[in-house]
């Protein structure tokens, strides 16, 4: 039986609002990739600076508060839960409060080969021209927190959801979700390294 078409005769309403929540972080992510390349074409680019910008007393980690004052600097309200959110995703430290450089670098480098990382090659180092290609990675990110957050809550609240069976659905009753049965969930729509990422 074709997976998609076992999930049509399941009748379950949820699982399409699964997919597409898949598919918007894939789509999400491919644009905040974009952004991380963009940087890394910048010769001199180093993100330890931008990290540096934002801990302005040296501690090493970064809050939501000094997101919230880095973002100031250029204008930019976030709601402060977002940040929060932030922070927590990309935190590897349990209940800390805070993102230390290494998390944050680990933010920057996700999804970019070392290949990609190459010395810049298109454009000489300019402080402006990363800052700006930075504020569109930091949005674009806080973007799709709050959207995954919002679609997150749109599947939860629908009356016949269950996290068990969504995943026996998925996953064909086993104990795992794969990288092929991701893919197949997904009717092929993505190339294989975005569905692994």
């Amino acid at each position: 039986i074709n997976h998609t078409s076992n999930i049509v005769e399941s009748n379950i309403t949820y699982i399409p609002k699964i997919k597409s929540l898949l598919e918007f972080i894939i789509t999400q992510n491919n644009i905040n990739k974009k952004y991380k390349f963009s940087l890394f074409k910048i010769r001199g680019f180093d993100p330890n600076i931008i990290f540096n910008e934002i801990d302005t007393i040296s501690s090493g980690f970064i809050n939501s508060k000094d997101l919230e004052e880095y973002l100031s600097n250029y204008n930019i309200k976030i709601d402060p839960e977002i940040l929060n959110l932030f922070i927590r995703q990309f935190n590897k430290e349990g209940k800390d409060k805070n993102l230390y450089k290494k998390y944050f670098l680990d933010f920057i480098n996700f999804g970019v080969s070392k290949t990609e990382k190459n010395p810049g090659e298109l454009n000489d180092y300019n402080k402006e021209e990363i800052n700006k290609i930075f504020l569109n990675l930091l949005t674009s990110e806080f973007e799709l927190i709050k959207n995954q957050k919002k679609l997150i809550n749109e599947i939860i609240q629908i009356k016949e959801f269950s996290t068990f069976e969504a995943f026996n659905i998925i996953s064909f009753n086993q104990n795992y979700i794969d990288f092929n049965i991701l893919k197949q969930f997904l009717d092929k729509k993505f190339q294989d390294n975005e569905i692994k990422e």
